[in-house]
């Protein structure tokens, strides 16, 4: 596969799993909003770390983009079931793009991993 295919492919995932948390919140939290939960259960922190590590592990090349598809797959689900119902959708942009470090850090976290498997796999391949 073509690296830029891949990397569609990727983003396309990305994109997805930052959607996928805000729709999934009230079924898995009970909450409009991912970042309502309640302090055992810390569904957004994680799923945010997942959506940048997931990809990443996959391809370590530009990690940081997966967490940008992370962020524009929140954005668009945040703008179609929050923004059109409130006035504080611009509070809620801005955190956003804080909470969007975690994905980065996901992303940095899974580019590490992928390069872990990818250099112990090719010295087992050597040596054989």
């Amino acid at each position: 596969m073509k690296t830029t295919h891949k990397h569609t492919l990727l983003l396309g995932l990305s994109v997805l799993l930052g959607a996928l948390i805000w729709f999934l919140s009230p079924l898995l939290t009970g909450q409009r909003e991912p970042w309502d939960a309640e302090p055992p259960y810390y569904y957004y922190l994680s799923a945010l770390v997942a959506a940048g590590f997931l990809p990443a592990c996959l391809s370590a090349r530009r990690f940081w983009l997966w967490a940008v598809g992370a962020w524009i797959g929140q954005v668009a689900a945040f703008v179609f079931l929050i923004a059109r119902s409130g006035n504080l959708w611009p509070v809620g942009l801005l955190f956003l793009c804080f909470y969007a470090l975690l994905s980065l850090a996901g992303a940095a976290l899974g580019a590490g991993v992928h390069l872990l498997f990818r250099r112990l796999f090719s010295r087992s391949t050597n040596v054989a």
